[in-house]
């Protein structure tokens, strides 16, 4: 069985593009919103529990809940920044926000781990 990371690596469809943005960053256009309904889509199909959790904390910023879905999927905090078009320190910050805000931790380093064990527990 492919690991989350595994299936996330061989999309064909937004993950793909989002990543081929980052490696080739110098001369990225920014993402779209179209590209954001489309990562949001694929997000909701793939973590339903982890977008509804996204979805009843009212205080969550757009870019948190960027971060959030980025970080589930994937995406490092460099790659992260990128799309974004913010500093990496700020992915840290961002990570750390919306960890404290969702699960009462303030950690950039958990939240990964934490919004994996929703998905899990859905299963």
């Amino acid at each position: 069985m492919k690991t989350d990371n595994e299936m996330t690596r061989h999309d064909d469809g937004i993950v793909t593009i989002l990543h081929d943005k980052v490696q080739f960053s110098r001369n990225t256009t920014p993402s779209t919103d179209a590209d954001w309904k489309q990562l949001d889509t694929l997000a909701r199909e793939r973590f339903p529990l982890l977008t509804a959790t996204l979805k009843k904390c009212e205080t969550l910023s757009l870019q948190e809940w960027r971060t959030c879905i980025l970080v589930r999927l994937g995406f490092k905090n460099g790659e992260i920044a990128i799309l974004l078009r913010v500093s990496i320190q700020r992915i840290t910050n961002i990570k750390a926000g919306a960890n404290q805000k969702l699960f009462g931790t303030r950690s950039a380093i958990s939240l990964a781990r934490n919004m994996s064990k929703l998905d899990e527990h859905a299963q």
